[in-house]
């Protein structure tokens, strides 16, 4: 036998570095007369680079036009540890160093020093910015230029075309609703005004004009009239703002509401730390956690408890009425698909309008960012559309649409929450159980993942996110414990009602000292990642047990405002005003997000915190958030509500 032959262990050559750019030395040298500094060459170099980390330098100022004969210049952003690190750098356009690294430019710049001599790289700062370049971690990428998107490609005409279609389809609508209204009598006219009813329903007035009743029509209606009418305007414009005071829980129109500002204030806030855009004063951050008003802020995330909270809660109570009514649930399959199809039509609208649109109308040094995350939807969209984009991808910040996360969770919990109202028509004892077991999931998941993956407060936030944040798992305690509400408000309202004031009164105080107690405790935390004041149980305790505890306090508060002893609560969230901002929640929400990385990331210089800029830039956000969700709502929410609910009755 052969003797056997053993292969040589492969090894791996690794590539050898880029050459320094002889071009960019050249041109560097450029900027000089023999020795002597010339100003007028050097000046863009020395005055518009930042020569520190977290700081931009003069974008503006590099970019501009200069006389001929003087060499040109480009802005270059040096992105590190996943944009937690930010410097701006002017240097000549022929210094390219995209795909060379920094390396390569911190020894261009050294190479310089040596040519020059220590007085003239002094003048010229070079050794501050061999210390920048050098400082920076060895992710970080270098990223030239304005980044915008000028060729617009097949997604963004499509957009365009369903854009148009949509307003088409509305301007049919409203110029036959008015040309209707042309051809009505003053009776008539005065009829559908008093008592608001459509124009479609045709009208018999009597001879003495004293009273008029609305007449049945015979024809049937076409069924492109039948699809048109879901764009009415003046029709789902009225849906936005009618009211109905005697609803039980018309609290809950106050908590969706403010609960939606909250979470755009914090998204406000968030979007401008390390990790998105960034500030040029980052240890004053720190600082700021510790103060009350930035603690509310840094609370927000609560605000997304209550949302898994009121859909468990009006899940479980309309249905319950359902049931009680017919005797029986409605089947499991038809709720979830019209759940679906109430959601993603919006959801895939909006997709759309991120992936295909958005990238195509800013531009700046920072754009790149807003651009590589609108990318990742040429992957992902389809995870968004079946609601598993809280799995996959596992990495948050490759979600398109990251903060969708949302209604994935949402959209889970529903199928669960039917089968458990299933549950509850056959034994409402273990509809109990079940409800129960999935509120203490929550805080049973979340509890045994932070000690695994050892999340504490100050560390490991992309792992939080990751593998915490977003789960289902770790966020049902809400969505439970709403149900739980809703089966003890549908069987016990009459004993709720029935309590007395001093103990409705006492109720309301306590859940929310309760509320106000998670919120605001943390604010005696020092937010030290290498010497915290608080041990590693305690932090463990609140990160696992901060949202069950929130949602009981919740429950509690709801209960006492839907039975009339909320006092002062009870009347802030039952003010008629909070109505059409609930019905808006889902538009503000999806879009918001949109709108800051539009307005931020085509900043030229980072933040620096200042909180009247940041009040500023909220109440403007806060603003186009809802007048673009009226929009959204009239033309693309409510038609699909409409169209689905007109083809379902149909059958």
């Amino acid at each position: 036998t052969k003797p056997a032959t053993t292969k040589p262990p492969t090894t791996t050559t690794l590539p050898k570095p880029k050459p320094v750019s002889k071009g960019c030395l050249a041109a560097l040298q450029q900027l000089f007369n023999g020795t002597e500094l010339n100003l007028a060459q050097a000046w863009p170099f020395i005055a518009n680079s930042a020569w520190s980390l977290d700081a931009m330098g003069n974008y503006g100022a590099c970019v501009a036009d200069r006389a001929p004969g003087l060499v040109p210049f480009r802005f270059c952003v040096l992105d590190g540890s996943k944009h937690a690190i930010t410097s701006g750098i002017c240097i000549p356009e022929a210094c390219d160093p995209s795909g060379i690294g920094v390396a390569t430019l911190a020894d261009d710049v050294e190479d310089l020093e040596q040519i020059l001599g220590p007085e003239k790289s002094e003048e010229l700062h070079l050794p501050e910015l061999v210390g920048v370049l050098k400082g920076l971690p060895q992710d970080t990428a270098v990223y030239c230029g304005r980044h915008k998107q000028t060729p617009l490609d097949a997604g963004g005409v499509v957009m365009i075309i369903i854009i148009v279609i949509l307003m088409s389809l509305a301007a049919a609508q409203s110029y036959i609703e008015h040309r209707k209204h042309l051809d009505l009598t003053d009776e008539e006219r005065a009829f559908l005004e008093y008592e608001n009813e459509s124009l479609d329903q045709p009208l018999a007035i009597n001879a003495d004009g004293s009273r008029a009743i609305r007449a049945q029509r015979n024809r049937r209606q076409g069924k492109f009239a039948f699809v048109l009418k879901c764009w009415s305007l003046r029709d789902n414009l009225k849906e936005l703002m009618s009211s109905n005071p005697k609803r039980t829980l018309r609290s809950l129109d106050g908590l969706r509401a403010i609960s939606m500002f909250i979470i755009i204030l914090g998204h406000t806030i968030n979007f401008q730390l390390p990790g998105f855009l960034g500030f040029d004063n980052p240890a004053i951050i720190t600082h700021e956690l510790r103060t009350w008003t930035m603690q509310f802020v840094a609370a927000a995330s609560f605000a997304v408890d209550t949302f898994y909270f009121l859909s468990g809660l009006l899940t479980a109570y309309v249905l319950i009425r359902k049931i009680n009514k017919s005797g029986r649930s409605p089947p499991i399959s038809l709720s979830v698909a019209l759940r679906y199809l109430r959601l993603t039509p919006l959801l895939a609208f909006l997709v759309g309008l991120y992936a295909g649109l958005f990238k195509f109308f800013g531009q700046g040094p920072l754009w790149f960012r807003f651009v590589d995350e609108i990318n990742d939807c040429k992957t992902y969209w389809w995870t968004n559309l079946l609601y598993i984009n809280n799995f996959y991808p596992v990495n948050y910040k490759e979600q398109c649409i990251p903060w969708a996360w949302y209604l994935a969770n949402d959209f889970q919990f529903f199928v669960f929450g039917m089968i458990i109202l299933w549950l509850y028509n056959k034994t409402k004892m273990g509809a109990y159980i079940a409800s129960t077991l999935m509120a203490l999931c929550g805080l049973v998941a979340t509890s045994a993942l932070a000690v695994h993956y050892d999340i504490e407060l100050t560390n490991k936030q992309a792992t939080s996110q990751n593998y915490l944040y977003d789960k289902p798992y770790t966020r049902s305690s809400p969505y439970g414990i709403g149900l739980l509400t809703a089966f003890f408000v549908s069987s016990h309202m009459d004993k709720l009602k029935s309590m007395s004031n001093g103990l409705g009164h006492a109720l309301t105080l306590f859940s929310v000292a309760v509320i106000s107690f998670i919120v605001y405790i943390v604010a005696n935390f020092n937010w030290d990642a290498k010497d915290p004041n608080w041990s590693s149980n305690a932090q463990l305790a609140y990160v696992g047990g901060c949202r069950f505890v929130f949602s009981l306090a919740l429950a509690v508060l709801v209960m006492t405002c839907s039975s009339g002893h909320g006092s002062v609560a009870n009347w802030v969230l039952t003010l008629p005003v909070w109505e059409p901002f609930a019905k808006l929640t889902f538009g503000a929400y999806l879009i918001h997000p949109m709108l800051i990385r539009f307005v931020y990331y085509q900043r030229t210089q980072l933040f620096h915190f200042d909180p009247v800029e940041s009040a500023s830039l909220y109440l403007g956000f806060l603003t186009a958030a809802y007048i673009l969700g009226v929009v959204l709502f009239v033309l693309v929410e409510m038609p699909a509500a409409n169209l689905t609910k007109a083809l379902t009755s149909r059958r």
